[in-house]
């Protein structure tokens, strides 16, 4: 692809995003209005005492009582401004300081490390697999993969929480440290604790993720191994490791870049089930608290992020296809 032809591509492509980002924009805040329950019970603590006078002022303050034309033209005013406004749940604290504190470092670092070793995990044991197929290893990692896969991850991290921390003590039961805790003597202390905590949910998510990317990458490596330069390569007597990780695993990464651009949502969204069940404070389990208590403006933030961050790893995966295969066109 020539630099004119790249740089159209890139235009269309990004055109095409944006159109993206404005219809989510406008999804986000009509879907969070059409979901049922009251904010106000929110705001109260879901004690669901509310006289209606009360309910009244609430609605009021919170703008809800307006006719949702205006309500959307509040909406994307304040969106402009950098305002996702006020939490009904977590009232007075804001939006913005519930998504980008230490719940986002916590969901970024759980599900980076996860992501990272399922990726490598599902590389290595997808190409040698492929190199044995229909062998009794390659029938054996796809049963054990499929398994995996399979199986639901709150049971898998209940699995694990009954094992290595009821039965063998290995793990934390749940939580995330919080460096600010007075308990840890310094930050030493704390990344080690901190450490032990993940080994819970980094081992649920790993054993989840990588069945799917296993396959993935099995498949990508079997038809790999029919194309006529693998073929040479043997033939000129290399070593069938070189082969497989070198000149095969190569030219299989590049669909990989979609497994990892969906990844990157994985990425700051969490995993909601498996930080609920290890009680791990990330954006999971705030968007578990958003959606249980009907909390707009935080629904309306984590799904802005999450859908922004979607849009922008898509649009930075086919810009490299694009620089590595020349043939992308539209």
């Amino acid at each position: 692809m020539d630099k004119l032809s790249l740089k159209g591509y890139i235009s269309r492509r990004a055109f095409d995003s944006g159109f993206l980002l404005i219809i989510t924009v406008i999804f986000n805040f009509v879907l969070f209005r059409i979901m049922p329950g009251n904010p106000a019970l929110a705001v109260l603590g879901r004690t669901g005492q509310v006289r209606p006078e009360f309910r009244q002022v609430l609605q009021e303050r919170y703008g809800t009582n307006l006719p949702i034309f205006d309500q959307f033209i509040i909406y994307i005013q304040r969106l402009l401004e950098g305002d996702l406004g006020v939490s009904f749940y977590y009232y007075p604290t804001e939006v913005s300081e519930l998504i980008f504190g230490h719940r986002l470092l916590n969901t970024i670092l759980l599900m980076g490390i996860s992501i990272l070793l399922s990726f490598v995990l599902a590389i290595i044991f997808g190409t040698i697999a492929a190199s044995k197929f229909k062998s009794k290893t390659d029938l054996v990692s796809i049963f054990v993969t499929l398994t995996s896969y399979s199986t639901p991850v709150f049971w898998l991290g209940m699995l694990i929480i009954f094992y290595f921390f009821g039965q063998f003590h290995l793990i934390p039961l749940s939580g995330s440290p919080r460096i600010e805790d007075p308990k840890y003597a310094d930050i030493f202390a704390w990344a080690i604790d901190y450490g032990y905590h993940l080994i819970g949910p980094v081992t649920t998510l790993t054993i989840s993720f990588v069945g799917a990317w296993f396959l993935i990458a099995r498949d990508q490596m079997l038809g790999i191994f029919l194309e006529d330069y693998i073929t040479t390569a043997r033939a000129k007597g290399l070593k069938e490791r070189r082969v497989l990780f070198t000149h095969a695993r190569k030219n299989a990464m590049l669909p990989m870049i979609s497994v990892l651009a969906m990844a990157m949502t994985y990425l700051v969204s969490g995993a909601t089930l498996t930080e609920t069940v290890f009680s791990w404070d990330g954006l999971g389990l705030l968007t578990f608290d958003a959606v249980t208590y009907s909390d707009y403006p935080l629904l309306q933030g984590l799904f802005l992020l999450v859908a922004a961050v979607a849009i922008v790893s898509s649009f930075i995966a086919d810009i490299i296809y694009a620089y590595l295969d020349p043939r992308i066109r539209y």
